[in-house]
């Protein structure tokens, strides 16, 4: 008998599996971070009715991938409405990481490369 393996996917909908989502999300994160990313996602809130939205993957019933869904705005319009609202609250320097995928966004809009950090280690 051959089983069938699958991912499921789910929308997560409650705070109890947001947390789940972002112990998968932040793999490899110190685990002392964790709590403020969770923290952070909380604040953006759970429904459908909100701009954005989780998903949970999960195979043979154990979390294994997250995806993270943001309706109504590309990604320089994302960064151009973060860095304005920072503006406006009297900051002048912006720190953010990205990956190669966004470098190019980030860039076009004034971004320049400092340094790039790998990993977080406890000193």
């Amino acid at each position: 008998m051959v089983k069938e393996l699958a991912i499921y996917f789910y929308h997560v909908e409650r705070e109890s599996t947001l947390h789940t989502w972002v112990a998968v999300w932040g793999f490899g994160v110190p685990g002392d971070t964790i709590p403020l990313f969770q923290d952070v996602h909380a604040q953006l809130g759970l429904g459908p009715h909100l701009p954005c939205r989780y998903y949970l993957g999960t195979f043979q019933g154990k979390p294994i991938a997250t995806a993270l869904l943001f309706f109504g705005a590309g990604g320089t319009a994302m960064t151009l409405a973060a860095l304005r609202e920072a503006r406006r609250a009297g900051y002048r320097v912006a720190i953010l990481t990205a990956s190669p995928y966004g470098e190019r966004i980030y860039r076009r809009v004034g971004f320049r490369e400092y340094c790039t950090i790998s990993r977080y280690t406890k000193i």
